[in-house]
């Protein structure tokens, strides 16, 4: 949202962001030793346990960004340049289908798919998370929910947190992967993140490939960016949100 804001033209509004981010920074390290890229978690759970007073910390924290959250909406509403995000790089069925979109993307075209909601992650069978969606399709409908993500993620964490149980922070892994196949996913902030692993049961897994979002939203701005005005390209971009990283993957 900062970068959008800065692209926009509105550096007061979007050093506020950047403030605000740096809570959430400071809550990482403070939980995971690192602000950024975090080696925290590991096959089998986490690396080291986090502080006794990590819960409230992820609580307070959570109320604080839903707090911010509010703001940010209310003043996107109000702000006349974020009217150029309006019909900018829409998104539609084709696209959906045929570049194999996912997460906010499709979310903002009035597409109700969220692995955290539909059962397809373990991991949020015991939380609500509610789906959000939007219906244009287009930079600012994708600039609102993700605003609204952040709120319901922030608001999801704080559940997660209050009924955390205690015991190991990792569990034993056998030291040879089991014959058979595996497929995992994630709902990434960008998208659907997929793991497959393929084993014989030997030493070495025979295949372990990573699909993430990003480089079939990367090659979708083939399409998104048709007729788009130089001016607002840069804009476009930023709104699909790609990571270079994941590309490269």
């Amino acid at each position: 949202h900062a970068a959008t804001l800065e692209a926009l033209g509105c550096p007061a509004s979007a050093s506020r962001v950047w403030a605000d981010r740096e809570l959430v920074m400071d809550a990482s390290q403070a939980v995971t030793g690192q602000r950024l890229v975090q080696d925290a978690v590991v096959v089998g759970g986490v690396a080291h346990d986090a502080r006794e007073d990590w819960k409230d910390r992820l609580v307070l924290l959570a109320r604080t960004v839903q707090a911010a959250v509010r703001e940010y909406v209310d003043e996107a509403k109000a702000l006349e340049p974020m009217a150029r995000l309006e019909g900018l790089a829409t998104v539609h069925l084709e696209d959906m289908t045929g570049w194999g979109l996912t997460g906010p993307l499709i979310r903002s075209a009035g597409v109700p798919r969220d692995a955290r909601a539909d059962g397809r992650c373990r991991t949020y069978v015991d939380h609500q998370v509610p789906v959000q969606t939007r219906e244009d399709g287009d930079a600012f409908a994708r600039s609102e929910l993700r605003l609204l993500e952040i709120s319901s993620s922030a608001r999801t964490l704080a559940q997660v947190a209050r009924s955390m149980p205690g015991g190991r922070s990792r569990t034993r892994m056998p030291e040879l992967v089991p014959k058979g196949r595996g497929l995992g996913m994630v709902e990434a902030p960008g998208g659907e993140v997929l793991c497959s692993v393929v084993s014989d049961g030997t030493e070495r897994p025979r295949r372990v490939r990573l699909r993430g979002p990003d480089t079939a939203h990367a090659a979708a701005l083939a399409d998104l960016l048709l007729g788009c005005p130089v001016e607002d390209v840069s804009l476009a971009v930023i709104s699909v949100d790609i990571s270079v990283g994941g590309c490269d993957r």
